[in-house]
């Protein structure tokens, strides 16, 4: 017998996750990809536990290397990578990210997406 679906409230809080996740990836054609993640120390933590807990070539790219509001993860995909690595490193992450958003005032509410909306408008004023 399977097992009962989730509450309803819970798969609107995953949605959202999911969604908040989506906008935080930063566009790349290449195999090196970049995930905003505001705040050097949450950025640090993140890209830390990532790295030493589960082996992923992640690093931290804190302000003042980039703007303040707009440090990121940059990862870096090679081709000896499995897809099921590739779908580790994404669960892993949105993992975090959802623990980040849940525990830090900092990084909740409009923040994260209103970095996203700055990088994109930087992004274009460079064209």
């Amino acid at each position: 017998q399977p097992p009962p679906p989730p509450p309803p409230g819970e798969i609107q809080q995953h949605n959202a996750a999911s969604n908040k996740l989506r906008s935080l990836l930063l566009p790349s054609p290449s195999p090196i990809q970049s995930v905003l993640i505001p705040g050097n120390q949450a950025c640090i933590t993140i890209a830390t536990q990532l790295r030493n807990n589960y082996g992923f070539d992640v690093y931290p790219i804190r302000s003042p290397t980039v703007p303040k509001g707009l440090e990121r993860i940059r990862i870096i995909l090679h081709s000896h990578n499995t897809p099921q690595e590739v779908t580790s490193l994404v669960s892993m992450l949105h993992q975090h990210i959802v623990t980040l958003l849940a525990t830090n005032d900092e990084h909740s509410g409009r923040f994260i997406p209103e970095a996203a909306r700055n990088h994109q408008h930087m992004a274009k004023s460079r064209l």
